[in-house]
């Protein structure tokens, strides 16, 4: 063969090989190509697939998954438990390798939506007085619609926020309420709790107005009363004195009772504290004035 004729086969041969080189199949077509959204903590599967037959790599090319979560290169499939909220972009390529290999990769956008959780705790309530709270909630997505069940006559749940407000007419040592919030979120969340709701009787109160005058040298008894609240009370003088006396003018802070023999004729005024047993405690204070007669 001629060194001219040589040429040009090998020429021919190099051109047919770069154009095999060079020469790729169609586009792959990835699905799906939307993500649902997710919620943290949630264990996720899901498999994309291409319009192939043959053996598939998989990588992500642009941005990055979600905390929590990988992609099996020869799989497709995108598991794990997600454990960070928000939006995440990123772009998944599928290569077909082979004499023509094929290409195909699509940008996913992908929601974590924060768990939703319910504190159903609630402070107690006062039989007889103006009453406010209301169930905590977080995550999820807003508004929430709020149910209750077992609320007692005198208050009211606000749906939309989950206020409890209104006046207790009876006490109650303990009903148990069950609450449910659900959110407005795609896909929707709901959390349901059970809580113990007391309603206490009204905070301790001094009934006796008024104390009887005393004499010198006479034994002097009178026992101050109280109510609502809870028992055993606590009485104590926080201002003021009792008169002077022989025994001594004193008052009993179990039981409420100011006795002694006054020694000193004149006019006393002091003030006396009853504190009740409840936690927190309440207080009633009362303003009394003793003359003692010579």
């Amino acid at each position: 063969m001629s060194t001219a004729k040589w040429l040009k086969h090998g020429m021919v041969a190099v051109l047919l090989i770069a154009a095999v080189t060079s020469c790729q199949g169609p586009v792959l077509i990835i699905s799906p190509t939307e993500l649902a959204n997710v919620i943290v903590g949630n264990i996720y599967s899901r498999t994309l697939t291409a319009d192939s037959e043959g053996d598939l790599l998989w990588r992500v090319s642009a941005g990055s998954l979600p905390t929590g979560l990988s992609l099996n290169q020869e799989t497709g499939a995108i598991t794990g438990t997600f454990t960070q909220d928000g939006t995440f972009t990123f772009t998944i390529t599928v290569e077909e390798p082979g004499l023509f290999p094929r290409t195909g990769e699509y940008a996913f956008t992908l929601t974590v939506i924060p768990k939703l959780t319910l504190d159903e705790t609630l402070d107690a309530a006062h039989q007889g007085e103006v009453y406010s709270d209301q169930f905590e909630v977080a995550g999820g997505v807003t508004p929430y619609t709020f149910e209750l069940i077992g609320l007692p006559g005198g208050l009211s749940l606000d749906t939309t926020t989950g206020a409890i407000t209104g006046t207790p007419g009876q006490a109650d040592a303990g009903r148990t309420l069950q609450v449910t919030v659900t959110d407005s979120g795609d896909p929707q969340q709901t959390a349901t709790a059970q809580t113990t709701f007391v309603i206490k009787p009204p905070p301790v109160s001094i009934t006796t107005t008024t104390l009887p005058d005393g004499q010198v040298g006479t034994a002097y008894s009178q026992t101050l009363e109280a109510e609502d609240g809870f028992t055993p009370y606590t009485w104590s003088v926080t201002a003021g004195v009792l008169p002077p006396g022989n025994p001594t003018m004193r008052l009993d802070q179990s039981t409420g009772k100011i006795s002694g023999t006054p020694t000193t004729a004149d006019s006393w005024t002091f003030t006396i504290t009853v504190t009740d047993d409840d936690s927190p405690e309440t207080t009633d204070s009362q303003e009394f004035t003793i003359d003692i007669a010579p």
